[in-house]
């Protein structure tokens, strides 16, 4: 097991001095970005919402630490990806499901109503094609200054290995993103700068997620209602995907 997913008891601190600190420990995981994002004077972020796990999370975290700094002029835009192909779960119902809980738990933030982009998963060879049209409006019409994602670490093979993912299956090998392997995911998903700026959860792992999950008490909350299977037809969860499986050895369930 990574050392990344062990509690630490420097997690969370919030320092008083000339400002608070919100700067997130977790095992030898730092996760700078929100201090960061809290010194500037951006009032419109979008952010990517898949109903899974990781942007679920991102999402909290956002509304929290707005919350708490009485940054109540910010204006939240959430992104989401309409698979056509999926007759197996309405993944947009549970999104603006998971937007009202957090909205219900923080009323002051302003979430704006989602903006939906298509695609096919039967067709279309990288999901990521559909944000490029989503994410036009925020920029030009609704005049968000910064899209943000939840995309975060692949285990390293000897991590996997030991959590019992079977890196030799071809679920390994063919499903996940390669671009988020540990060595890759600085360049791999978007320039070196941009990584940095858009991508809060860039040096996590699964545990360090789920680590977060337990520190604020959403295992009860926000967890059950995400998603992480692909299975656009069949039975759901498959438990046989990547995200099934990944999501089994390192939460429990599918």
């Amino acid at each position: 097991r990574s050392t990344q997913g062990v509690s630490s008891a420097a997690s969370d601190v919030y320092k008083r001095q000339d400002k608070m600190s919100l700067i997130i420990n977790v095992g030898k995981t730092e996760i700078k970005w929100f201090d960061e994002f809290f010194k500037s004077d951006i009032n419109k972020i979008g952010i990517h919402l898949s109903a899974g796990i990781d942007s679920s999370l991102l999402l909290w975290l956002l509304c929290k630490f707005a919350t708490d700094l009485n940054r109540f002029d910010l204006e939240i835009y959430p992104a989401h990806a309409r698979d056509i192909a999926n007759r197996a779960r309405n993944f947009t119902a549970v999104t603006n499901d998971i937007i009202k809980i957090i909205s219900d738990q923080f009323p002051n933030i302003k979430i704006q109503p989602i903006t939906v982009g298509i695609f096919n998963s039967h067709k279309d060879a990288r999901r990521v094609v559909w944000s490029k049209k989503p994410d036009e409006k925020l920029r030009n019409e609704l005049g968000v200054d910064l899209i943000i994602d939840a995309t975060n670490l692949n285990f390293t093979e000897e991590e996997a290995t030991q959590i019992g993912i079977d890196i030799t299956s071809s679920t390994w090998i063919n499903e996940r993103d390669h671009k988020r392997d540990p060595h890759r995911i600085l360049t791999g998903i978007d320039t070196y700068e941009n990584v940095e700026k858009l991508y809060p959860f860039y040096n996590c792992n699964k545990f360090v997620i789920k680590e977060l999950y337990e520190r604020y008490n959403l295992m009860d909350t926000i967890f059950p209602l995400t998603c992480s299977c692909i299975e656009t037809v069949g039975k759901f969860p498959c438990e046989k995907c990547h995200w099934c499986i990944e999501k089994k050895a390192v939460f429990g369930v599918y």
